[in-house]
């Protein structure tokens, strides 16, 4: 139980933290430019793909319950489009599908 709230708490944070850079920009206060200069000096990463990267590690746990459906999933991740979010699933995980990677994880 203490294991889905976790997963349950850290997908509603990826969601609710921002769904694009200006967003982000904004909340901190920086240009979008600025921001994503300094963001990738220090992780490597733009802030999206860092972003995407942390809601592929949530849905891999999430996909592991099978009370939910992908389309549930990519919603708690923030993905206002199911399809876009097989796509960077599938970008993430060396072209498996979110439903490939289910059956394997059982």
């Amino acid at each position: 139980v203490r294991v889905r709230q976790k997963t349950e708490g850290k997908a509603r944070y990826a969601k609710a933290i921002v769904s694009n850079e200006e967003e982000l920009a904004d909340l901190v206060h920086l240009s979008t430019r600025y921001m994503n200069k300094i963001f990738k000096k220090e992780t490597g990463e733009s802030p999206i793909r860092y972003l995407n990267h942390y809601r592929i590690r949530c849905a891999k746990n999430l996909l592991e319950r099978p009370e939910l459906s992908v389309h549930e999933i990519s919603e708690m991740l923030g993905f206002s489009n199911p399809n876009y979010f097989c796509c960077v699933f599938q970008r993430h995980c060396n072209g498996i599908s979110p439903l490939a990677y289910r059956k394997g994880a059982r």
